[in-house]
């Protein structure tokens, strides 16, 4: 039975607006979910299928315009850093992947 590793990212928000149509639109995640920004988010998953898991929760996330890839340029909503300092560690909560779905399809399920 092979071992899983866990891998634990900075969950970060980049804002964003743009225009469309003469109207600005500002990208939104739910408000039970914003509060998770700046949580360390640990999980078992490759970072391809976390990603995948957090905008399946609802988080708003697109990185570098393709929606491929990691990287900043052109992101925007919500992203995972992938490098966390010793010295921040001691002031982030963490949470789990399974966790942060779990309370985002239960919270989902209540505002429906």
């Amino acid at each position: 039975m092979s071992k899983q590793t866990k891998s634990e990212y900075l969950l970060v928000n980049i804002p964003k607006w743009y225009l469309y149509n003469s109207r600005a639109i500002t990208i939104q995640h739910p408000e039970y979910l914003k509060k998770y920004f700046g949580y360390i988010v640990s999980s078992f998953e490759s970072y391809e299928n976390t990603v995948k898991k957090l905008k399946k929760a609802g988080y708003q996330m697109n990185l570098n315009n393709t929606n491929d890839e990691e990287g900043i340029d052109g992101s925007y909503g919500g992203h995972l850093l992938c490098e966390i300092l010793d010295s921040e560690r001691p002031h982030l909560k963490t949470i789990r992947l399974e966790d942060l779905c779990l309370i985002a399809k239960v919270k989902s399920k209540n505002q429906g």
